[in-house]
C-alpha cells in the first residue's frame, strides 16, 4: 500500500564532496584528536564492547578531514555568490568526528551568506534525501531556494560494512531546492512499508520494492518509461527495471541519503536526456520502509563532483 503525496518543487543544482573509497583511510590506535573524539569513543565502548574501536581518519595531504569540513566545501560551491537561503535542512545519521561541536551551527555561524529556518534530520537512514523534501514543500514560499544538505562520516570500519551491503561511504552533498519550476521537478512523492528487511530478506524485499514500483508508476500522468535509480544498498540484489549508472569510483559504495542523487547526477551528465524525461528514485532506511519521487527532466541542473584521495 502506497503512502503518495504530490509536490511542487524543483532542484537546481547538485553539488557533492566524496571521499575515494580505500585510498585516503587511516586507522589510528592513538589519534592526535582523541580528546575531541573521548564522548564517542566511551558512547561506543558502552553500546559494542565487543567491537574494536581504533577511529578511522580520512586524509587530505595532512589535514584530517570531518563532515563538517565536507559540508562547509558543498554548501560554499552551492551558495557561492552568498545568497540567502530560505531554508535550510541537514541530514545526517551519523555523529560528526569532533563529538564536542556538531555541524549543523558550525555551519550556519560560518556561512557568509544570510541563512533563515534550519532543521536537522538524523536517524532516518536513507530516507531523508527523498522525504525531507517534504519540508521545503511547507517552509518555502513560491521562488524562494533552499539547501538539502547530506552529509555522513564513519570513525570505525565495522560501522561503514552492513552484512549483505555495500560499504557505507563518507561524502557530502547539497541540493538546490526552489518551490517552483526548475532543472528536475519533484512532482510526487510516495512509501510503502515492506513485510520483509533489506538485509534479512533481500530477494523478498525486493520483490516488494518492484511491486511498488509499479504502482507509484501507474499513479503517473505520462506514458514515458522512466529511469529507475534504486540506492546502492545490496551487493547480489538489484531491481530488475533500476538504471546501471556509470559512478566510478563509488559504484561500490552506498551514500545512503545522497546515494540516489549521486547516480541522478551522473545521469544528467552521461546522456542524452530529452525534456520531459521521468526518473524514478528509490531509497530504502536498511529496514522495512521503501520510499519514492517522481522526477522530471526540464534542463540540466549545475552538477559539481569532487572527491577526496
Amino acid at each position: 500500500m502506497l503512502d503518495e503525496r504530490r509536490v511542487c518543487l524543483s532542484v537546481n543544482a547538485i553539488h557533492g564532496c566524496f571521499a575515494h573509497p580505500g585510498l585516503a583511510y587511516q586507522e589510528e590506535e592513538a589519534p592526535d584528536d582523541r580528546d575531541l573524539l573521548d564522548a564517542l569513543l566511551r558512547m561506543e565502548a558502552y553500546y559494542q564492547p565487543e567491537r574494536p574501536l581504533r577511529p578511522l581518519s580520512l586524509w587530505e595531504g595532512e589535514r584530517r578531514i570531518t563532515s563538517y569540513e565536507l559540508s562547509q566545501r558543498v554548501l560554499d560551491g552551492i551558495n557561492e555568490q552568498a545568497r540567502s537561503i530560505a531554508f535550510m535542512v541537514h541530514v545526517q545519521n551519523y555523529p560528526d568526528r569532533n563529538a564536542l561541536q556538531t555541524p549543523l551551527p558550525h555551519l550556519i555561524h560560518e556561512h557568509p551568506g544570510q541563512i533563515g529556518d534550519v532543521v536537522g534530520l538524523t536517524q532516518t537512514n536513507a530516507l531523508g534525501g527523498i522525504e525531507g523534501l517534504d519540508l521545503f514543500q511547507w517552509m518555502l514560499d513560491e521562488g524562494e531556494r533552499g539547501v538539502l544538505l547530506m552529509s555522513e562520516q564513519y570513525l570505525f570500519t565495522w560501522q561503514k560494512r552492513p552484512p549483505g551491503g555495500h560499504e557505507l561511504q563518507d561524502y557530502s552533498l547539497a541540493l538546490e531546492v526552489v518551490n517552483g519550476a526548475g532543472a528536475l521537478r519533484v512532482e510526487r512523492m510516495a512509501r510503502m512499508a515492506a513485510s520483509a528487511a533489506v538485509f534479512e530478506e533481500p530477494a523478498l524485499f525486493m520483490e516488494e520494492a518492484e511491486r511498488g514500483l509499479l504502482l507509484f508508476i501507474q499513479g503517473a500522468e505520462t506514458d514515458r518509461e522512466p529511469f529507475v535509480i534504486m540506492q546502492n544498498v545490496l551487493h547480489d540484489h538489484r531491481l530488475p527495471s533500476a538504471e546501471l549508472v556509470e559512478r566510478d569510483p563509488w559504484s561500490q559504495a552506498n551514500l545512503l541519503a545522497g546515494d540516489v542523487w549521486l547516480s541522478l547526477a551522473r545521469l544528467c551528465q552521461t546522456r542524452d536526456l530529452q525534456q520531459g524525461q521521468p526518473f524514478v528514485l528509490i531509497a530504502t532506511d536498511h529496514g522495512h520502509v521503501i520510499t519514492y519521487a517522481w522526477v522530471r527532466y526540464d534542463s540540466r541542473p549545475d552538477i559539481r563532483l569532487w572527491k577526496i584521495g
